[in-house]
């Protein structure tokens, strides 16, 4: 039998146009504690689908189970393909749009504009919707055990370092499922601010993901540029949500040996375009160099057909 839990997503709704969970600094989001009504969220949280992995197998590593195979799984509670799927529905989007509104435009006038007869989010110089541009992915996100007091990592090994969300990410939204017997210390999600005022591409370089060893450098001395900002405990039943731009800059703190699984859901509402040119000019230049290299290699080299 499948229950309908409108109401408890209703209480969601609710929590998210309280106006006291909201905060500008160091860049717009909020903090909703007590997100969702207590008996649901014990529910979500007994029933918490299994990881992808042997979390054993990684020491302090984040692991994702998509929401596909969240729902492929026959063993899954019913109210966890609610709580994804809304995560990911046009009607959250449209209401975050809505709570984000004014920081979006300011943020990307050229993309954005406020219909002058509905005073909603519109897409500027074009009258396709923008709900029609929005795809939401919900996953289940883990933490695995610590082995040794450490930075999180991923799956490849590097470290989750300060960071913004690709240029695509309009929302990230992670609703954390703490267990009560975790009293571990440490892993909270930092929230951080640029020192001074840099320009863009400045920041681009400074934030860079290229994997080559001028940006290893870089990545060094990131903290002469930025600073903590604020901190925000891993609690069972908060919600955070921010939207993606090169200011909002995040990272999760050193976890201490010893901790236990952490469980959250990840939620991201993606622009079926780049909202901004994430890529820096040195990493453009090192990758017009390598395809430079690649041509001239198979030059010299050509593949002998007999």
């Amino acid at each position: 039998m499948i229950h309908n839990n409108s109401d408890s997503l209703d209480f969601l709704l609710t929590k998210l146009i309280d106006k006291k969970n909201f905060y500008q600094e160091p860049f717009p989001h909020l903090i909703i504690e007590d997100a969702l009504p207590k008996n649901f969220y014990k529910v979500l949280s007994d029933n918490f689908p299994k990881p992808p992995h042997k979390l054993e197998l990684y020491d302090n590593t984040i692991c994702y189970t998509s929401d596909k195979n969240i729902y492929d799984n026959k063993n899954t509670h019913e109210y966890w393909t609610q709580i994804l799927k809304y995560l990911a529905s046009p009607e959250y989007s449209s209401k975050l749009l809505e709570i984000f509104k004014e920081q979006l435009i300011k943020r990307y006038p050229k993309k954005f504009k406020i219909n002058e007869l509905t005073n909603k989010l519109s897409i500027k110089d074009n009258e396709e919707k923008i709900d029609s541009k929005l795809t939401g992915i919900s996953s289940t996100m883990f933490y695995s055990p610590v082995e040794k007091t450490s930075i999180p990592k991923k799956v490849n090994g590097k470290k989750l370092e300060i960071h913004c969300d690709s240029a695509t990410k309009l929302f990230t939204s992670i609703l954390y499922f703490r267990d009560m017997n975790d009293k571990s210390l440490g892993g909270e999600l930092l929230l951080h601010a640029w020192k001074f005022r840099l320009p863009f591409e400045i920041k681009k370089i400074i934030l860079t993901r290229g994997i080559h060893f001028i940006n290893s450098i870089i990545r060094n001395f990131q903290f002469l540029f930025i600073k903590k900002k604020k901190s925000l405990k891993y609690k069972a039943n908060c919600l955070v949500i921010f939207f993606g731009n090169e200011d909002a800059l995040h990272s999760v703190d050193v976890r201490e040996k010893g901790s236990p699984v952490r469980r959250s859901i990840h939620s991201g509402i993606h622009y079926n375009e780049d909202l901004w040119d994430s890529v820096s000019f040195i990493d453009k230049k090192i990758g017009y160099l390598k395809n430079k290299y690649e041509k001239l290699r198979k030059y010299l080299n050509p593949t002998k057909i007999f």
